[in-house]
Protein backbone atom coordinates (compact mmCIF):
# COMPACT_ATOMS: atom_id res chain seq x y z
CA UNK A 1 0.00 0.00 0.00
CA UNK A 2 1.26 3.62 -0.29
CA UNK A 3 1.72 5.89 2.37
CA UNK A 4 -0.72 8.17 3.17
CA UNK A 5 0.10 11.54 0.78
CA UNK A 6 1.77 9.36 -1.90
CA UNK A 7 0.84 9.07 -5.29
CA UNK A 8 -0.94 5.34 -6.57
CA UNK A 9 1.55 4.21 -8.40
CA UNK A 10 0.45 4.08 -12.09
CA UNK A 11 -0.12 0.52 -13.70
CA UNK A 12 2.75 -0.95 -15.90
CA UNK A 13 2.11 -2.18 -19.24
CA UNK A 14 1.80 -5.95 -19.76
CA UNK A 15 2.59 -7.81 -22.59
CA UNK A 16 5.01 -9.20 -25.34
CA UNK A 17 6.82 -7.19 -28.06
CA UNK A 18 5.83 -8.53 -31.33
CA UNK A 19 5.20 -7.04 -34.50
CA UNK A 20 2.35 -8.17 -37.59
CA UNK A 21 1.73 -7.98 -40.94
CA UNK A 22 4.15 -4.73 -40.72
CA UNK A 23 1.30 -3.54 -38.18
CA UNK A 24 2.01 -3.02 -34.16
CA UNK A 25 -0.75 -4.62 -32.41
CA UNK A 26 -1.03 -2.26 -29.05
CA UNK A 27 -2.11 -3.21 -25.54
CA UNK A 28 -2.33 -1.22 -22.48
CA UNK A 29 -3.78 -1.75 -18.72
CA UNK A 30 -3.20 1.68 -17.75
CA UNK A 31 -5.56 4.66 -18.19
CA UNK A 32 -5.90 5.34 -21.91
CA UNK A 33 -7.08 9.31 -22.58
CA UNK A 34 -9.45 8.87 -25.85
CA UNK A 35 -9.32 11.58 -28.09
CA UNK A 36 -12.54 10.84 -29.05
CA UNK A 37 -14.57 10.75 -26.04
CA UNK A 38 -12.04 12.82 -23.86
CA UNK A 39 -12.87 10.66 -20.81
CA UNK A 40 -10.44 8.52 -19.12
CA UNK A 41 -10.98 4.90 -19.97
CA UNK A 42 -9.86 2.34 -17.38
CA UNK A 43 -10.41 -0.59 -18.93
CA UNK A 44 -7.48 -2.03 -21.24
CA UNK A 45 -7.63 -1.02 -24.78
CA UNK A 46 -6.90 -3.31 -28.30
CA UNK A 47 -4.98 -0.77 -30.53
CA UNK A 48 -3.32 -0.98 -33.88
CA UNK A 49 -0.67 1.28 -35.57
CA UNK A 50 -0.44 1.68 -39.24
CA UNK A 51 2.55 3.39 -40.50
CA UNK A 52 1.67 5.18 -43.52
CA UNK A 53 2.78 8.69 -45.45
CA UNK A 54 4.86 9.47 -42.81
CA UNK A 55 2.55 9.75 -40.08
CA UNK A 56 1.07 6.70 -37.99
CA UNK A 57 -2.69 5.93 -38.25
CA UNK A 58 -3.93 4.39 -34.09
CA UNK A 59 -6.83 2.34 -34.86
CA UNK A 60 -8.84 1.53 -31.22
CA UNK A 61 -11.34 -0.95 -30.53
CA UNK A 62 -13.21 -0.61 -27.18
CA UNK A 63 -16.84 -1.87 -25.66
CA UNK A 64 -17.72 -2.58 -29.30
CA UNK A 65 -16.82 0.33 -31.07
CA UNK A 66 -14.06 1.45 -33.98
CA UNK A 67 -11.94 4.49 -33.62
CA UNK A 68 -9.34 5.33 -35.86
CA UNK A 69 -7.09 9.33 -35.74
CA UNK A 70 -3.86 10.07 -36.80
CA UNK A 71 -0.16 10.74 -35.02
CA UNK A 72 2.75 11.94 -35.94
CA UNK A 73 4.49 9.00 -34.47
CA UNK A 74 3.29 5.93 -32.78
CA UNK A 75 4.43 6.59 -29.05
CA UNK A 76 3.78 3.06 -27.78
CA UNK A 77 5.41 -0.20 -27.35
CA UNK A 78 4.67 -3.21 -29.76
CA UNK A 79 2.54 -5.94 -27.22
CA UNK A 80 0.75 -9.29 -28.29
CA UNK A 81 -3.37 -8.12 -29.00
CA UNK A 82 -5.73 -10.29 -26.40
CA UNK A 83 -8.78 -12.22 -27.87
CA UNK A 84 -12.51 -10.99 -28.00
CA UNK A 85 -14.74 -8.70 -29.33
CA UNK A 86 -12.83 -5.92 -29.55
CA UNK A 87 -9.58 -7.73 -31.16
CA UNK A 88 -11.83 -8.87 -34.09
CA UNK A 89 -13.10 -5.81 -34.39
CA UNK A 90 -10.29 -4.55 -34.54
CA UNK A 91 -8.52 -7.30 -37.10
CA UNK A 92 -12.10 -6.12 -38.92
CA UNK A 93 -10.94 -2.10 -38.89
CA UNK A 94 -7.28 -3.25 -40.22
CA UNK A 95 -8.73 -5.41 -42.89
CA UNK A 96 -10.35 -1.98 -44.76
CA UNK A 97 -7.35 0.13 -44.00
CA UNK A 98 -5.00 -2.56 -45.95
CA UNK A 99 -7.41 -2.40 -48.53
CA UNK A 100 -7.86 1.14 -48.58
CA UNK A 101 -3.72 1.33 -48.39
CA UNK A 102 -4.37 -1.21 -51.78
CA UNK A 103 -6.25 1.68 -53.58
CA UNK A 104 -9.44 -0.76 -53.81
CA UNK A 105 -12.84 0.49 -52.79
CA UNK A 106 -14.22 0.39 -49.06
CA UNK A 107 -17.41 -1.67 -48.84
CA UNK A 108 -19.79 1.09 -48.14
CA UNK A 109 -22.02 -1.50 -45.57
CA UNK A 110 -19.07 -2.54 -44.47
CA UNK A 111 -18.07 1.33 -43.11
CA UNK A 112 -21.97 2.41 -42.23
CA UNK A 113 -22.06 -0.79 -39.84
CA UNK A 114 -18.68 0.71 -37.75
CA UNK A 115 -20.14 4.40 -37.84
CA UNK A 116 -20.99 5.79 -34.50
CA UNK A 117 -24.33 6.79 -33.66
CA UNK A 118 -24.41 10.83 -34.78
CA UNK A 119 -26.85 13.22 -35.86
CA UNK A 120 -28.54 13.10 -39.32
CA UNK A 121 -26.27 15.58 -41.27
CA UNK A 122 -23.20 14.79 -39.51
CA UNK A 123 -23.86 10.82 -40.41
CA UNK A 124 -24.77 12.15 -44.19
CA UNK A 125 -21.50 14.15 -44.23
CA UNK A 126 -19.23 11.26 -43.39
CA UNK A 127 -20.88 8.90 -46.13
CA UNK A 128 -20.97 11.30 -48.47
CA UNK A 129 -17.04 11.89 -48.00
CA UNK A 130 -17.07 8.47 -48.11
CA UNK A 131 -18.55 8.45 -52.24
CA UNK A 132 -15.53 10.93 -53.03
CA UNK A 133 -13.65 8.97 -55.65
CA UNK A 134 -10.32 8.11 -55.01
CA UNK A 135 -7.84 10.84 -56.91
CA UNK A 136 -10.60 13.25 -55.81
CA UNK A 137 -11.58 16.26 -53.96
CA UNK A 138 -14.92 18.36 -52.87
CA UNK A 139 -15.00 21.93 -51.41
CA UNK A 140 -16.52 21.56 -47.81
CA UNK A 141 -19.96 23.81 -49.98
CA UNK A 142 -20.13 20.78 -52.40
CA UNK A 143 -19.94 18.32 -49.51
CA UNK A 144 -22.67 20.24 -47.78
CA UNK A 145 -24.83 19.96 -50.92
CA UNK A 146 -24.44 16.47 -51.23
CA UNK A 147 -25.19 15.82 -47.62
CA UNK A 148 -28.95 17.88 -48.47
CA UNK A 149 -28.00 20.85 -46.63
CA UNK A 150 -27.08 23.48 -49.49
CA UNK A 151 -24.92 26.45 -47.56
CA UNK A 152 -23.89 24.31 -44.70
CA UNK A 153 -20.26 24.32 -45.36
CA UNK A 154 -19.34 25.21 -41.27
CA UNK A 155 -21.78 22.27 -40.74
CA UNK A 156 -19.49 20.07 -42.66
CA UNK A 157 -16.62 21.06 -42.03
CA UNK A 158 -17.39 20.30 -38.17
CA UNK A 159 -18.47 17.07 -39.27
CA UNK A 160 -15.51 16.12 -40.97
CA UNK A 161 -13.91 17.38 -37.94
CA UNK A 162 -15.33 14.65 -35.86
CA UNK A 163 -14.68 12.42 -38.36
CA UNK A 164 -14.75 8.78 -36.15
CA UNK A 165 -12.53 6.19 -38.75
CA UNK A 166 -10.31 8.66 -41.06
CA UNK A 167 -8.90 7.72 -44.00
CA UNK A 168 -11.75 5.45 -44.24
CA UNK A 169 -14.10 7.84 -44.26
CA UNK A 170 -11.78 10.34 -46.41
CA UNK A 171 -12.03 13.65 -44.90
CA UNK A 172 -8.56 14.51 -46.34
CA UNK A 173 -10.64 15.08 -49.87
CA UNK A 174 -12.64 17.45 -48.50
CA UNK A 175 -10.93 20.88 -49.50
CA UNK A 176 -11.69 24.94 -48.80
CA UNK A 177 -12.56 26.75 -51.68
CA UNK A 178 -9.35 28.90 -51.63
CA UNK A 179 -6.72 26.06 -50.52
CA UNK A 180 -6.03 22.75 -48.79
CA UNK A 181 -8.21 23.32 -45.75
CA UNK A 182 -7.08 22.59 -42.28
CA UNK A 183 -6.58 18.56 -41.01
CA UNK A 184 -6.74 16.94 -37.39
CA UNK A 185 -8.06 20.31 -35.87
CA UNK A 186 -4.67 22.37 -37.50
CA UNK A 187 -5.74 25.28 -39.39
CA UNK A 188 -4.32 25.34 -43.01
CA UNK A 189 -2.46 28.58 -42.62
CA UNK A 190 0.18 26.17 -40.66
CA UNK A 191 1.92 24.94 -43.26
CA UNK A 192 5.34 23.54 -41.42
CA UNK A 193 2.69 21.38 -39.31
CA UNK A 194 2.71 17.40 -39.61
CA UNK A 195 -1.18 17.34 -40.24
CA UNK A 196 -1.25 19.18 -42.94
CA UNK A 197 2.12 17.54 -44.42
CA UNK A 198 -0.31 14.58 -44.17
CA UNK A 199 -3.44 15.96 -45.83
CA UNK A 200 -0.88 16.89 -49.04
CA UNK A 201 0.74 13.36 -48.58
CA UNK A 202 -2.50 11.57 -48.95
CA UNK A 203 -4.08 13.36 -51.50
CA UNK A 204 -0.50 13.01 -53.52
CA UNK A 205 -0.74 9.25 -52.69
CA UNK A 206 -4.40 8.69 -54.09
CA UNK A 207 -3.67 10.97 -57.36
CA UNK A 208 -0.53 8.85 -57.64
CA UNK A 209 -3.00 5.53 -57.59
CA UNK A 210 -5.63 7.03 -59.85
CA UNK A 211 -3.34 7.86 -62.74
CA UNK A 212 -2.74 3.61 -62.78
CA UNK A 213 -6.52 3.11 -62.86
CA UNK A 214 -6.90 2.98 -66.84
CA UNK A 215 -4.73 0.44 -68.57
CA UNK A 216 -2.95 1.87 -72.12
CA UNK A 217 -5.04 1.12 -75.06
CA UNK A 218 -3.26 -2.12 -76.57
CA UNK A 219 -0.90 -1.54 -79.60
CA UNK A 220 -2.21 -1.85 -83.53
CA UNK A 221 -0.49 -4.86 -85.27
CA UNK A 222 -0.83 -6.41 -88.48
CA UNK A 223 -3.87 -5.74 -90.39
CA UNK A 224 -4.91 -3.15 -88.41
CA UNK A 225 -1.47 -1.28 -88.33
CA UNK A 226 -1.31 -1.31 -92.26
CA UNK A 227 -4.49 0.48 -92.47
CA UNK A 228 -3.32 3.18 -90.05
CA UNK A 229 -0.39 3.78 -92.34
CA UNK A 230 -2.52 3.80 -95.62
CA UNK A 231 -5.10 6.45 -94.00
Amino acid sequence: MNAPGQAAARPRRIGLSRRVNACALVQSSCEHRSPFDRDIVPRPMESLCVPMCGAVLQLEAHGGALRTHWRATAGRRFLRPRRGDDARLLRAGAALVRRWQGGGPVDARALASLLPAAGAFTTACWLAAARIPRGSTCTYTQLAERAGRPGAARAAASAMARNPLPPLVPCHRVVACGGIGGFCGIAPQRQGHWAIRLKCALLEHEQADASYTSPPAPRATGRAQQRRSHA
